[in-house]
């Protein structure tokens, strides 16, 4: 009998909606195996509404493979070298958490870019 409860999120099954507790199951050998025959069905495997800490989250996806780490120190959480934080929210000292600032650079550079070409071209 199958403990793993799905729902297809894709017409070929690629994506899954996996039902139940990820802590649950990474203490149940067999409902482990089970993900994982699953996982090679379905690389996509989305758990929703989950609360884990780094440590859980890094045993969990360790399950699947080696995590691999991020060259970019400042995206890494200091906790644990496997996590990487992506967010817009700032530290008290103005620095970003995570990866999200090169978006808002990156807009920033383009309206910055734009209005010269409009100027440029407003002076032809």
């Amino acid at each position: 009998m199958s403990r793993i409860s799905t729902t297809p999120l894709h017409a070929n099954g690629f994506v899954v909606q996996v039902h139940g507790s990820i802590m649950e199951v990474m203490n149940d050998p067999s409902a482990m195996a089970e993900l994982k025959q699953q996982w090679m069905r379905s690389p996509v495997m989305i758990f929703r509404r989950q609360c884990l800490d780094e440590p859980d989250l890094v045993r969990f996806t360790e399950y699947f493979g080696r995590c691999e780490t991020s060259g970019r120190k400042d995206i890494q959480s200091p906790y644990h070298e496997q996590i990487i934080y992506f967010s817009t929210l700032k530290y008290n000292d103005g620095r970003f958490v995570g990866g999200f600032y090169w978006r808002l650079s990156l807009c920033q550079a383009l309206r910055h870019d734009e209005r010269h070409r409009v100027a440029r071209q407003g002076k032809s």
